[in-house]
């Protein structure tokens, strides 16, 4: 087994920093040539899940739940012949038979499979490990936190600095060489004045027991709670919600601010709307690493796509279950299964009924089920909670949505995707509270016709609801929408006459809505637009209204650009592309028609990202594109006309580019890119 499957495990300390070690390998350009899978196993060991994730990766395509011999043949076949980097990160398991079962099932012939895996112990370390020893990572020295601590909190810029050394030094040292804890501490610290050092340095919660759970390292999550009771009151409400989604699970942005607003945390101001506050709280979680983001992205999506999604460190998630007490009925931790009363919920079964799981219901104003697949969603298991604001039923298996949902008429939040049924219920039009509603990949055929009196309604996803045919008349009613996804809806109508209406949206998705219409009269009054994606959609009369979309972030226009237009519209479209001083990503592939880039794309001073792949009659840039210091994703990929020399040539970039990504297909550079700086840049030629 040795010589087709190597297994590396990284062990050490919570926050230590084993899985920003692994990121660091997984995202490292020699290793390009291998597919690339990543899985949060967590201390609920479950194979099935492990070998889910991987072929849903190697695939990309999502594996249906209960097909778990479907799901190893697939695996086996997904292996065999491969190159393939797979991390399996905060690996518990310490079972010897459990373990070689895993590694049988990653072990093929004619393979060449890598494996990094994180662990706490170095028990589980040397379990799985085959032929290299395990990796401890070790704690940083007092000096390496100290550095830490100083270069986060701008130690070096204060007038103060000689006064606090001596005390910053003692906070570092009780960080116990952990990153985490320092990085936590450097951004409570940087706004506090003298006698709040001190403070810091004399708490008395470095002395307590921070979690009853006596196997996690103290010290660290002192520090935590530490940055956290500085915390204002309305963002610890905020930071502790967040103790009810499962570890490891990937936090979609905008989903959490959804949930945040339905609770009522915070009222908007008159400076600032409830997005922009909580946007701000976001920030402010991301600065004490209480969130965290992917490592360096590897392509131009990710890139994009980072700021939308973030994790909890598990020692994050812990510092949150602790703070919440009895207040949250966590079933994903072992010997969790009925409580009493509690406001928020992680239920495993969504066919058993609400009662058995907790004595009291009145409390509770948060649902969320983990592995609902396995079982039939049933209305018992939530409707007697008559106050539930925010139900995820992402992890369920919904044959339909039960009647019972028109009782509950505290709800603002639904997450119910993947429904099987063509239906859904009239009675959801009782929710009159409801500000997100997510159907996503459900087989519907049509939406209720009252749907326009939800007009509280501010997030809507239909994404991928292939069966739904039209909208019904009402829809333009839901005037509150800032948020609109219809992407492979293929077969819809009445979108162009409900968007007459729907003034407020700021981010809209119609790719692959091929029967869409002329859209020149239909978006002119979308004014507010941050994010349009168009991909394979027909753009007549686009260049009309791309004018007025001067708010423009994203726009996607992939596989649209030879559907409809005659040369004079071609031209006209790409001009007013370059009038959208705000883009910041910016997609043209895949058009024949494209041969040259007007010179006035060199004014969107702030993009980052361009993809023209697959314009296979590309013949050359233009020069204005270096001008635009912003840029780190440019994608050429099978631009076999495009002239190598007309790529950037800007060098002073390197100062300001943490990051540099050329793609092209012919597996060679010509441009002059090597002039920048190795640790800038990466040449990832496929």
């Amino acid at each position: 087994m040795s010589q087709k499957i190597t297994i590396l495990p990284i062990h050490g300390i919570g926050g230590i920093g084993k899985t920003t070690f692994a990121r660091l390998i997984y995202n490292d350009p020699k290793l390009k040539c291998y597919s690339h899978v990543w899985v949060y196993v967590s201390q609920r060991f479950d194979l099935n899940k492990i070998c889910e994730s991987i072929v849903s990766q190697l695939s990309r395509k999502e594996v249906q739940a209960n097909e778990g011999q479907m799901t190893h043949c697939s695996l086996t076949e997904l292996l065999s012949g491969k190159k393939i980097l797979i991390v399996l990160d905060d690996l518990w398991e310490d079972n010897q038979f459990q373990l070689q079962e895993l590694k049988d099932i990653l072990y093929h012939d004619h393979s060449n499979i890598i494996i990094f895996v994180t662990t706490h112990s170095k028990h589980v370390a040397e379990r799985i490990c085959t032929n290299l020893n395990p990796y401890k990572i070790l704690p940083l020295t007092n000096d390496m936190c100290w550095d830490i601590i100083k270069q986060i909190s701008g130690f070096e810029d204060r007038d103060d600095k000689e006064q606090l050394k001596g005390i910053g030094f003692e906070i570092a040292k009780k960080c116990g060489g952990v990153p985490l804890a320092a990085k936590s501490l450097g951004f409570t610290l940087r706004s506090m004045n003298f006698d709040q050092w001190m403070k810091v340095k004399d708490s008395d919660i470095w002395n307590e027991l921070v979690s009853k759970d006596l196997s996690l390292p103290n010290h660290v999550l002192a520090s935590l709670k530490l940055s956290y009771s500085y915390m204002p009151h309305h963002l610890k409400s905020c930071f502790t919600y967040c103790a009810t989604y499962p570890k490891g699970h990937k936090i979609v942005k905008n989903d959490l601010i959804y949930q945040w607003i339905s609770m009522d945390f915070v009222k908007p101001t008159k400076l600032l709307s409830n997005m922009q506050q909580y946007e701000k709280y976001i920030m402010q979680l991301l600065g004490l690493s209480f969130f965290q983001q992917p490592v360096s992205p590897k392509t131009f999506e990710t890139y994009y796509n980072q700021a939308m999604f973030f994790t909890m460190h598990d020692l994050v998630h812990d510092l949150a279950i602790s703070l919440l007490g009895n207040q949250i009925l966590d079933q994903s931790k072992q010997g969790n299964t009925r409580g009493s009363s509690c406001q928020y919920a992680l239920l495993r079964d969504c066919s058993r009924p609400l009662e058995l799981c907790l004595t009291s219901r009145a409390r509770l104003i948060a649902l969320r089920f983990l592995e609902g697949y396995r079982s039939k969603l049933s209305g018992a298991a939530f409707a007697p909670a008559r106050s539930l604001r925010i139900l995820d039923l992402s992890d369920c298996f919904i044959q339909r949505l039960p009647n019972s949902i028109g009782q509950l008429k505290q709800w603002r939040y639904l997450n119910a995707p993947k429904i099987r049924d063509k239906i859904v219920p009239e009675c959801i039009t009782k929710l009159t509270n409801l500000i997100y509603l997510n159907l996503h990949g459900s087989n519907i055929t049509s939406l209720p016709k009252s749907i326009g009196v939800l007009e509280r309604l501010v997030h809507l996803d239909l994404s991928n609801c292939r069966e739904i045919n039209k909208l019904p008349v009402s829809f333009r009613n839901l005037e509150k929408l800032v948020h609109l996804d219809l992407s492979c809806c293929g077969r819809i109508l009445g979108v162009i006459e409900s968007l007459q209406s729907l003034s407020r949206l700021e981010h809209l998705n119609l790719s692959c809505c091929e029967m869409i219409g002329d859209l020149t009269g239909a978006m002119s009054g979308l004014t507010g637009l941050q994010y349009l994606n168009l991909s394979w959609v027909p753009c007549v009369g686009l260049q009309q209204v791309l004018v007025n979309l001067t708010k423009l972030r994203y726009l996607n226009l992939e596989g649209s650009l030879d559907n409809g237009l005659d040369e004079a519209m071609f031209g006209s479209l790409l001009e007013s592309v370059g009038t959208l001083s705000n883009l910041e990503y910016l997609n043209l592939g895949y058009s024949l028609h494209l041969c040259t880039i007007p010179e006035s794309i060199g004014k969107l001073r702030k993009l980052n990202t361009l993809d023209l792949s697959y314009c296979g009659n590309l013949q050359r840039l233009p020069g204005s594109i270096s001008a635009i210091h912003s840029l780190i994703f440019l994608h050429v990929t099978d631009c076999s006309k495009l002239d190598k020399s007309t790529l950037p040539k800007n060098t002073s970039r390197s100062a300001l580019l943490p990051y540099f990504v050329v793609h092209a297909g012919d597996g060679e550079s010509s441009s002059n890119l090597s002039e920048l700086e190795d640790k800038h840049i990466q040449l990832p030629w496929r």
